[in-house]
């Protein structure tokens, strides 16, 4: 019956043999059977009929005592024919039409691009607080507050793309251009910041109130912004460039022998997270971790299996627990941490500071620290800007 039903859809190639075989296909065609094709074949007919009209022709041949048979068959019933005895395979097409529908929504794979590595913790953690992982069925809008996230809290990049399509999430990125505008010079003068004796005078404005070879003290004038004319008519010009001196300067700092600092204890809480198809796997002993206080470390591994990239990925958190120690110097390290200190001091002050000829003198206090007082020689630039110097009023005689 089955098979019948498919027929109806072919066209049917038959044959007819027996007495008076054209009284058959006369037959056929009055009662509105169409027949194309009707052709001599050896001692009787053959011709084409649709399938619909098969059944109508073999009752005719029946009740007429022809004998008709089937030579061939043209169109999509053999293979419907098929199909419904391999019913499998139409479930299958089925399920995978479905899946290929379903499955592009999930994240398979998130192209970082040309992102530099060091920024890969951070755009991860990023994607991560808005909900986006290999694994996971992106929401409307999501991309948007991703997108804008990046925007406020990663402020090396210019500009920032997220597209998905096809499963995979792209990153694109430009770095930012920063221009300097210079503006526009406002009257100022030059001082001294610390005293000591001029070595060169490297002015790019201003009027220049000292001479190479000159000791200064703290705090005195080195270039001003404006100069009277003949007329004794302020000229303005701010005071710009660099005055470098020959500097002596002495620096003090403390170390404790014995400090306190945060120190692993080596002991260590691991939790993996597995997210697939949206849906996250946590391993049971980590549902319900011992409160830990120390160094955080993340990652985020893709899964794979071989070259297919799957929508899923394994979370590793891993907290290194630390503890608060106290910490015995020796003398030396005491005393090297202290030089360091004063060296660090001298160069906040001075970061351009060379030609470096350094003192240092240790002593141990009574509260348990090291002292050091460290003078130092050295050239530098001592200009700093400052509001513009009145004029000096020449007198009339």
């Amino acid at each position: 019956m089955a098979c019948r039903q498919w027929m109806q859809a072919d066209a049917i190639r038959f044959r007819v043999t027996g007495r008076g075989a054209q009284g058959l296909l006369a037959r056929a065609a009055g009662q509105g059977i169409r027949l194309r094709g009707v052709r001599c074949a050896g001692a009787g007919y053959a011709a084409t009929v649709s399938g619909r009209d098969w059944p109508r022709l073999q009752a005719l041949a029946a009740a007429g005592g022809w004998q008709i048979s089937l030579v061939g068959r043209r169109g999509p019933g053999r293979r419907l024919e098929g199909l419904v005895r391999r019913p499998g395979v139409l479930a299958g097409a089925v399920v995978f039409l479905v899946l290929c529908a379903w499955l592009p929504g999930f994240v398979w794979q998130i192209d970082f691009g040309a992102l530099p590595a060091s920024d890969l913790p951070a755009v991860r953690s990023l994607l991560a607080e808005q909900g986006i992982w290999e694994g996971c069925r992106l929401r409307e809008g999501q991309l948007r507050q991703a997108q804008a996230a990046m925007e406020r809290r990663m402020p090396d990049f210019g500009w920032i793309g997220l597209h998905f399509a096809g499963g995979c999430l792209s990153i694109e990125y430009t770095e930012r251009e920063t221009q300097s505008i210079r503006p526009e010079p406002q009257p100022a003068a030059l001082y001294a910041k610390a005293a000591g004796q001029i070595t060169a005078m490297e002015l790019t404005g201003g009027f220049p109130a000292v001479v190479a070879g000159q000791y200064v003290a703290e705090g005195q004038l080195l270039a001003n912004g404006q100069k009277a004319d003949r007329n004794e008519e302020a000229v303005s010009q701010a005071a710009s460039g660099r005055v470098l001196a020959a500097v002596q300067r002495r620096y003090q700092a403390d170390q404790p022998l014995q400090q306190t600092a945060a120190a692993l204890t080596g002991r260590a809480q691991t939790r993996r997270t597995l997210y697939l198809f949206g849906t996250a796997c946590t391993e049971p002993d980590a549902e319900n971790p011992p409160a830990l206080q120390g160094q955080r470390r993340e990652s985020w591994q893709p899964l794979a299996l071989g070259r297919v990239t799957l929508p899923a990925c394994l979370h590793t958190e891993t907290l290194w627990e630390e503890t608060e120690q106290t910490f015995s110097l020796s003398a030396q390290v005491a005393r090297d941490l202290a030089r360091r200190t004063c060296r660090l001091q001298l160069l906040a002050e001075f970061p351009d500071a060379a030609d470096v000829e350094e003192s240092l003198a240790f002593s141990e206090q009574a509260d348990g620290t090291v002292r050091c007082i460290a003078e130092y020689r050295f050239t530098a630039n001592i200009a700093q800007a400052g509001p513009v110097a009145p004029l000096e009023k020449q007198d009339a005689g």
